[in-house]
């Protein structure tokens, strides 16, 4: 498939146009229209894909210490409430 969406585009522009994009996916909407059920996933997965590619990346824990999204604290009392003895704790170790 990747052969046929290359043919004719040479160095840096190898992403099919605008145009062929359109082509592409007006088959993939005939098809599912036809009842074609792969076609159906193909359309939802690309309807997804818009959606996740327009929200805000959301603050995640970046793992070092200091940082203002360090999860450390919350890690260690977890850890106080289900096992004091750990010897993950800085106070038992």
């Amino acid at each position: 498939m990747k052969e046929k969406l290359t043919v004719g585009r040479e160095g840096k522009n190898l992403m099919p146009s605008k145009a062929d994009q359109r082509a592409y996916l007006k088959k993939i909407r005939d098809a599912a229209d036809g009842g074609d059920v792969m076609a159906m996933a193909a359309i939802l997965g690309l309807a997804r894909l818009d959606d996740l590619l327009k929200t805000p990346p959301s603050l995640s824990a970046s793992g070092w210490v200091g940082d203002a999204n360090d999860p450390g604290d919350q890690i260690r009392a977890t850890i106080r409430a289900n096992d004091p003895s750990s010897k993950q704790l800085p106070e038992n170790q």
